[in-house]
């Protein structure tokens, strides 16, 4: 991947990816599920990544 300065274009190749672990909490009815991620994106010479936490709640009818 290449940047020039003074311009916000990019060319090249790149390969993203993510890994994540989802954990279900359940009471009665409802649902609680945290998921922790890492998204990245790297041209295997250098590499940039997000680390976070989702969390999703349902509740069933």
């Amino acid at each position: 991947m290449t940047r020039n300065l003074n311009t916000a274009k990019e060319s090249g190749y790149v390969f993203t990816y993510g890994i994540g672990l989802v954990i279900n909490f359940t009471v009665d009815r409802l649902r609680i599920y945290p998921k922790l991620c890492y998204d990245g994106i790297t041209d295997f010479k250098e590499h940039a990544g997000f680390i976070g936490m989702k969390i999703g709640i349902a509740y069933d009818i």
